[in-house]
């Protein structure tokens, strides 16, 4: 594994590469020649065009700023809470409190060598660490990288603690009228988990959105138990708190000089590494292009062919099986792309991969805006947060009067409501929509969607939002 350092001409070099995706003899390409540029799903364009904006009425404005107020009273108290129990920790783990004040022990009546109670712990130590781990923090969103529904849609909040490289995760839970936040990663240095660059510690420059950082489950006792049945849990990192963020790393930079700077410390740490994330972005550059006209269909159909496949519910599938399942859906990477793709995706050379990490990779994925909105539309449809919803919950929340065809009279509420519905055939045995299958339908959608607030359009105006 290559640990030479990566330059700024590197990074321009890989740039162009991606510019000119695939333009050797042994790039990816349509199977049989196949034309997309005409072909389309009906179903799919129709809920393209629900992208005009909603112009909300007095109520609808004044709903959403109550909604607004409300979450950023959510994230200000599950701040406060992890601080307090943070500062706790650090105040009750501190040496000096091992030190007995001799007096105490001098009361008559009072044996030598009594313990003290909790309460006659010191509320500070005589340094400055925890002012410190207070202070220079940076508060992170995220979200669990599951085929298990109700953990994908598990509210997380993480922190990294700058003074000494630790992080942890909270998860937010509401029980009734009140909130609290629980461990779910407990604090501590954690270090890559697999990869190119296995073993080295997190650093903050690790956390940026659509980052992953990935923990080896064994003696982490707070995970769930369908979670530590892996080795690795994966996290998402959904959003970060770039004004503590920058205020961190680029302290004694000049302004002129932050841009340059933080770009650089968020370059690939070694050629090889940077290497892997090119060819992953030229696939999912040259896929996207494939699927302009068809990615509801092919996200979706690729999601269930995988799943039947996987009759032990393991996640994981043979090389060849997935092979197969691309060329089926008329994704033709080339030999000598896939067989380099696999080599970075199955370092053990176990033969075996994780499909639903196969498929983001050569699909690409909606970056974490669009996703918000994609977990915001499902939560509020899953009440129960169980990660699992019902096609007769989707017909009850599902909001077809808003769009343009409909307000025009060009198409009836029934014909859009069920030009999305038919999107989930494979549901109709169980009449069960998970998660998973929720957002395969969106990262589908969102291939044929350029910009990000009109993806947001298509979410607020068909669920309410």
């Amino acid at each position: 594994m290559g640990k030479s350092q990566v330059t700024e001409e590197d990074v321009n070099r890989a740039v162009e590469a991606v510019k000119n995706t695939y333009t050797k003899s042994d790039s990816p390409r349509l199977r049989d020649s196949e034309d997309l540029s005409e072909s389309g799903d009906e179903e799919e364009q129709l809920q393209l065009s629900y992208t005009n904006k909603s112009f909300p009425s007095f109520q609808d404005s004044k709903k959403m700023d109550a909604t607004e107020f409300e979450e950023f009273k959510r994230k200000q108290h599950l701040i406060e809470t992890v601080m307090v129990d943070q500062l706790s920790r650090a105040v009750i783990s501190a040496p000096e409190q091992d030190t007995r004040p001799a007096p105490r022990s001098h009361r008559p009546g009072m044996p030598r060598g009594t313990n003290r109670s909790l309460h006659e712990s010191k509320v500070s130590t005589n340094t400055t660490a925890t002012e410190n781990l207070l202070q220079r923090r940076v508060r992170f969103g995220a979200r669990l990288l599951t085929r298990n529904g109700h953990d994908a849609i598990r509210e997380l909040t993480g922190f990294f603690f700058h003074v000494d490289g630790s992080l942890t995760i909270y998860e937010f839970k509401q029980f009734g009228k009140s909130a609290k936040a629980l461990p779910f990663i407990p604090r501590g240095q954690y270090t890559f988990a697999r990869g190119r660059r296995l073993q080295e510690p997190y650093t903050l420059t690790d956390i940026y959105p659509g980052a992953n950082l990935e923990f080896k489950t064994a003696g982490l006792h707070s995970l769930p138990d369908s979670v530590r049945q892996q080795k690795v849990a994966v996290f998402r990192v959904t959003d970060v708190d770039d004004v503590a963020k920058s205020k961190i790393i680029l302290s004694g930079v000049k302004p002129s000089d932050r841009e340059k700077a933080y770009a650089r410390l968020h370059m690939p740490k070694s050629k090889a590494e940077l290497e892997d994330r090119v060819l992953m972005l030229e696939i999912q550059t040259f896929v996207r292009k494939l699927l302009k006209k068809r990615g509801v269909r092919t996200v979706m159909g690729l999601g269930h062919h995988c799943r039947k496949l996987d009759r032990n519910n393991t996640g994981l599938l043979p090389r060849f099986e997935l092979e197969k399942a691309l060329l089926h859906y008329h994704i033709d990477l080339g030999e000598g792309v896939l067989a380099s793709l696999l080599a970075i995706l199955d370092e053990e050379g176990t033969g075996y991969l994780d499909y639903p990490e196969f498929l983001r990779t050569v699909l690409g994925e909606m970056n974490e805006y669009r996703k918000s909105f994609v977990l915001r539309a499902f939560r509020k449809i899953d009440a129960g947060k169980q990660g699992v919803v019902t096609c007769s919950d989707l017909k009850k929340f599902y909001n077809a009067a808003k769009h343009p065809k409909v307000k025009s009279g060009q198409c009836s509420e029934m014909a859009v409501l069920k030009s999305f519905l038919d999107s989930f055939q494979y549901c109709e045995k169980t009449e069960e929509v998970t998660f998973q299958v929720f957002e395969e339908y969106y990262e589908g959608l969102s291939v044929g969607v350029e910009n990000d607030e009109d993806f947001a359009n298509i979410l607020r105006n068909s669920w309410n939002l």
